[in-house]
């Protein structure tokens, strides 16, 4: 069965000046059960982090930042990539419960 995971890019960049906008595909499937992979691209530097977000019709849920390598949080786990210009969010054993609207927010 497939899922249809709408991913929607939150243009939102808190930092430097000249720092790039993060930018994500308009939209994903995914197979129930197993994993969901969103890209966010993005130019960081060392003290920046990058945060993501889930929106159901009914809620804003904050799910998972960064300022290192990889975070692990539940069913959720963030990578960034070594030259910090691109990081990505890990959902495993997707559901539909996962059908939203996910951002990826870039901030100092």
């Amino acid at each position: 069965m497939y899922i249809s995971v709408l991913i929607v890019i939150l243009i939102l960049f808190i930092g430097r000046e000249g720092a790039s906008k993060p930018e994500q595909p308009p939209s994903m499937e995914a197979t129930e059960g197993k994993e969901a992979n969103l890209f966010c691209a993005h130019t960081l530097t060392t003290g920046d982090y990058v945060h993501w977000y889930k929106q159901t019709k009914d809620s804003l849920e904050y799910l998972i930042q960064t300022l290192k390598k990889t975070e692990n949080d539940g069913r959720y786990t963030l990578t960034m990539a070594e030259d910090r210009k691109n990081s990505t969010l890990t959902i495993r054993d997707v559901g539909l419960q996962d059908a939203a609207v996910y951002y990826c927010v870039a901030a100092a």
